[in-house]
């Protein structure tokens, strides 16, 4: 799990998917789903509405995801853009230099920082 700088935790349960070639919702602090974008990753906007996000009443944010859950029509992951969002993720995902750029941003600087307090 990663806690970006932004203050969002981003746990293994976000990173799953990509890896996976899932399209996922998250269900999180608002920003989630930003930061998992500031990380190169694709998400669904046509899939389904992202303002979510950015909802910070938490009984808001999860009454609209819900909705977007009952909408959803799987057959809409066949779409020629989400299949290429599917691959880069993964592909993203399993990218030794992203991973060793990640590491070193999301968890190795942060340590040194501390550290040099």
């Amino acid at each position: 799990s990663v806690t970006a700088p932004s203050g969002v935790f981003i746990s293994e349960k976000s990173l799953k998917p990509l890896a996976m070639q899932h399209p996922f919702i998250v269900i999180a602090t608002p920003g989630t789903l930003a930061e998992i974008q500031s990380f190169g990753f694709e998400t669904f906007p046509e899939l389904w509405d992202e303002s979510y996000d950015s909802i910070a009443n938490f009984q808001q944010r999860l009454l609209l995801i819900m909705r977007q859950v009952y909408r959803f029509d799987v057959a809409q992951i066949n779409q020629p853009v989400v299949q290429q969002k599917l691959q880069h993720n993964q592909h993203r995902i399993f990218d030794p230099v992203v991973t060793q750029q990640l590491l070193q941003q999301q968890v190795l600087d942060p340590i040194l920082e501390f550290l040099n307090e």
